[in-house]
């Protein structure tokens, strides 16, 4: 076989056509362009000019290969429906009724709010019930003149004066009345005697009214009566006291008290003349 014929077989082996190749002069080598290789042909590559297939494009992984859901569609709005000529025609009066009422409702309240009740303002007051007359008919208080319905603290003179009427009528205390006295004008058994005779066993209420005389003189007027209203009566006298250091006020004495004496002397005269008074 010849150079050339050798050669065309190596080309045809290597699949090269025949139309790329030129007649060159004999003795000479054919020239030819041979296409180029991308590897070594021994290690299973193929040739150059074989077409490779392109390249699988990478695919999503994991939640972004899910597909995507469709959209709804959205639904067009509907058209205002007219209102009914009846019901506009109803929202227009009662509108109209609105506007009349209304003041009205305002005037209403107020004429109740600001013009008096008549009826109210010309009602008697209560007349005072029993208790309350009760609770009127002794206030005390201290100062001049000094009021009890009660005892009294023995620190004071009106105090002891005070305190010596309640043993008197309220407790009817012989041993207590004694015990606020000095003892040198009167005795306890006179005092016991006395109560026996003079203040009833059925409780009592009463009322001290303490105003100063001369200097250690005080003149008391008792109002005493029974709960039932049965008994009442009024005692004035005068009372003079002294301080004991370390006890307190005492009672040292009594007398007619002469304001009194008074009144009963022209009390008298006027019964004696036969005048009313």
């Amino acid at each position: 076989m010849s150079s050339s014929e050798n050669w065309r077989e190596w080309l045809r082996e290597w699949g090269v056509p025949a139309s790329v190749t030129s007649k060159e002069p004999s003795g000479a080598p054919l020239a030819s362009t041979p296409a180029p290789v991308a590897d070594n042909p021994f290690f299973g590559s193929e040739p150059a000019g074989t077409p490779t297939p392109p390249a699988a494009a990478p695919q999503p992984s994991g939640a972004a290969m899910s597909p995507k859901l469709p959209q709804q569609p959205q639904q067009p709005k509907q058209p205002k429906q007219p209102m009914d000529p009846e019901k506009k025609k109803l929202f227009k009066n009662l509108g109209f009724a609105a506007l009349f009422v209304v003041p009205l409702i305002v005037v209403v309240v107020l004429v109740a709010v600001l013009v008096p009740d008549h009826d109210k303002s010309e009602e008697p007051e209560p007349s005072p019930t029993p208790t309350a007359a009760v609770e009127k008919w002794c206030e005390p208080r201290t100062g001049n003149p000094y009021v009890s319905d009660a005892g009294g603290p023995t620190d004071i003179p009106q105090g002891v004066l005070a305190e010596m009427w309640r043993q008197y009528l309220g407790l009817r205390s012989a041993s207590g009345y004694y015990s606020l006295t000095n003892g040198q004008w009167l005795t306890e058994e006179s005092i016991a005697s006395q109560i026996a005779r003079e203040v009833p066993e059925k409780k009592v209420e009463w009322c001290t009214t303490i105003t100063p005389l001369e200097e250690n003189w005080w003149k008391v007027q008792v109002h005493w009566r029974t709960l039932d209203k049965t008994v009442e009566k009024k005692w004035i006298s005068d009372y003079s006291t002294a301080e004991i250091p370390g006890q307190g006020y005492v009672v040292t004495g009594t007398r007619r008290n002469a304001e009194l004496q008074r009144e009963l002397a022209e009390k008298k005269a006027k019964e004696s003349r036969g005048e009313e008074g």
